[in-house]
């Protein structure tokens, strides 16, 4: 069952998804559960604030965690495509801050050459 919850800061949002994640994992189990926060800081407090007596994998993420897991477990797929010869590569991720500036300068670049 697909659930998303939406609203204001202080709405309940958060109390209503732990809720029904723990209805979750108690009917089947953790595993089956994704979760995914705005924030590496609201993942490590949603972890925290968990009680359950059994859990098994949690798959609480970021939305950038959880493209960076499944990048790498589908690597395979994603190097097939890749044009000319390759070794076996490994993705290489980097934070929000320097993503940003290098598309800003690379934007910028082709901006001025008219693109």
């Amino acid at each position: 069952m697909t659930k998303i919850y939406k609203g204001p800061t202080g709405s309940g949002k958060t109390t209503r998804l732990q809720d029904h994640f723990h209805q979750a994992a108690l009917e089947t189990k953790t595993d089956d559960c994704l979760v995914l926060l705005n924030q590496g800081t609201a993942v490590t407090k949603w972890r925290s604030e968990l009680e359950l007596e059994q859990v098994g994998e949690l798959n609480i993420l970021t939305y950038f965690g959880f493209i960076n897991q499944e990048l790498e477990k589908f690597w395979d797929l994603v190097e097939e495509e890749l044009a000319g010869q390759r070794e076996k590569l490994t993705p290489t991720f980097m934070t929000v801050e320097p993503t940003h500036y290098l598309m800003t300068s690379l934007v910028r670049q082709a901006r001025e050459a008219g693109s």
